[in-house]
């Protein structure tokens, strides 16, 4: 599902505006950049709770040019659905 998608279908649910919709969602995005960049977790009550993982510097081999690379540590962010989530995601339609 893209962005695009998300939007017309809330907007489609909710009756607000696809312009209200993309305005609330950008800036719900933008928080959570920001809540990332500060390596914040962010929990959403019934959806998911999202945390920053560093990842070990590690090695990698190119196979292409045969040659070893290093791989830097970095930071990833990490979803964890709630039990509800999970729960509905496993039920049979």
């Amino acid at each position: 599902m893209t962005k695009k998608e998300i939007i017309q279908q809330v907007s489609d649910n909710t009756g607000i505006s696809k312009n209200g919709v993309k305005l609330v969602l950008e800036e719900t995005l933008n928080v959570l950049t920001e809540s990332f960049i500060r390596h914040e977790s962010v929990y959403i009550r019934g959806f998911a709770t999202f945390n920053i993982a560093q990842t070990k510097p590690k090695k990698a081999r190119n196979i292409k040019a045969g040659k070893t690379i290093d791989i830097p540590a970095r930071y990833t962010v990490k979803m964890r659905p709630t039990d509800n989530v999970k729960e509905a995601m496993n039920t049979e339609q």
